[in-house]
């Protein structure tokens, strides 16, 4: 029962969060309950989240070195949980992806970069890419 209860009350604070006109993908990100509403599909966030311009973003925070000087949450938290998002087995998300040429270039743009790659990203973009590739052999 709390469990049903808390779920709610996370659901509505997400859908609260993405109601807001100006919402950024970095405070998405930023919510606790993301990957978990994720996971449930929350249909809202799965809507914002396959949107071309968020999920190249979800790419870019995976595929792209931050800045030495960003913050933390910058630098890592909000790779990690894009890394995570992409790689939750959502069916909306990997079929966006691999249904778009332009952000498909995007991700695997990442494999020509100069070596060597930065390890973090390499295991956020493999996590990624390894979920994609999975659902869309899936798929087939």
């Amino acid at each position: 029962m709390f469990w049903g209860q808390y779920n709610t009350m996370s659901t509505m604070e997400m859908e609260t969060i993405l109601d807001k006109p100006d919402v950024t993908l970095a405070e998405i990100l930023d919510q606790e309950n993301v990957i978990q509403e994720c996971k449930s599909k929350t249909q809202k966030l799965i809507t914002f989240l396959t949107s071309p311009e968020i999920l190249a973003e979800l790419i870019s925070l995976i595929t792209t070195e931050p800045p030495e000087d960003a913050d933390e949450t910058i630098r890592y938290k909000l790779p990690h949980v894009a890394s995570e998002i992409l790689s939750c087995e959502v069916h909306q998300i990997s079929s966006a992806i691999s249904q778009d040429e332009a952000l498909l270039e995007k991700l695997f743009a990442f494999m020509e970069q100069e070596a060597p790659l930065h390890p973090l990203l390499a295991s956020f973009f493999s996590k990624g890419v390894g979920s994609i590739l999975t659902r869309k052999s899936e798929q087939n």
